[in-house]
């Protein structure tokens, strides 16, 4: 295999087109648009990626989450808010608190 190349657009579409839950879209998006590794979106609960229902410019993995065993903070663009801004919300309305897992 000569190296790799991103999804499109259209491919990223196409994948989260056929999700069936609000958390999988949002764990796909964040992982599209963060890199992060399974095991570390897996990691993340309310309190990280939101305050009082705002959700956070940066989100950070802690290091003890990572598989390299190093903490990392990655800037969030505007999907990756919108679909944690309609998880939080989600949750919010099921009555779970700040600590639960998105």
């Amino acid at each position: 295999m000569k190296g790799s190349r991103p999804l499109t657009r259209q491919q990223v579409k196409n994948v989260l087109s056929v999700t069936d839950t609000i958390r999988e879209k949002t764990l796909l998006t964040v992982g599209f648009c963060t890199g992060y590794r399974v095991s570390e979106l897996l990691s993340l609960t309310v309190a990280d990626v939101s305050t009082d229902g705002a959700i956070h410019s940066h989100v950070t993995v802690k290091a003890s989450n990572t598989k390299t065993k190093t903490g990392r903070s990655v800037m969030l663009n505007s999907d990756a808010k919108k679909a944690l801004q309609a998880l939080v919300n989600w949750l919010k309305a099921k009555g779970l608190t700040d600590k639960s897992t998105p």
